[in-house]
């Protein structure tokens, strides 16, 4: 273990000089947050973090509650070009902020995936 020149051990960011990326936070999951943890790292992880961080696209941290809601997520998720095609105000103010890179389709998933996707992504602290 390593010290700091006061004698106490040192942390992680005082050994390597970068800080530590928060870990999210998050409670016991139930057995559709599981399913919707593993939808998430298959489908999502490549491009989205589970907290606020941006990635290819926005941190998903709170998207309950900053999008117009669960059914229009499951349209987003399962094509948001369409969306975007379509003209929906928020899907194109996303997809400009986000330099216009369209979301992967995922047509497949159905409402109840969708459904324990959002509940896992809900978990986030």
């Amino acid at each position: 273990m390593q010290l700091t020149s006061s004698g106490s051990p040192a942390t992680p960011t005082q050994t390597t000089g970068t800080p530590t990326p928060p870990t999210p936070v998050v409670a016991q999951l139930s057995e559709a947050q599981e399913h919707g943890k593993s939808l998430f790292t298959n489908n999502c992880a490549q491009c989205h973090a589970i907290t606020d961080e941006v990635l290819v696209g926005p941190g998903l941290k709170g998207v309950r509650e900053r999008t117009p809601g669960d059914e229009w997520l499951k349209k987003w998720i399962r094509n948001s070009s369409a969306l975007v095609a379509a003209g929906d105000p928020y899907a194109v103010q996303v997809f400009n902020k986000f330099q216009k890179i369209p979301m992967s389709s995922f047509t497949s998933l159905s409402d109840a995936d969708l459904n324990d996707l959002l509940d896992y992504i809900g978990t986030a602290k």
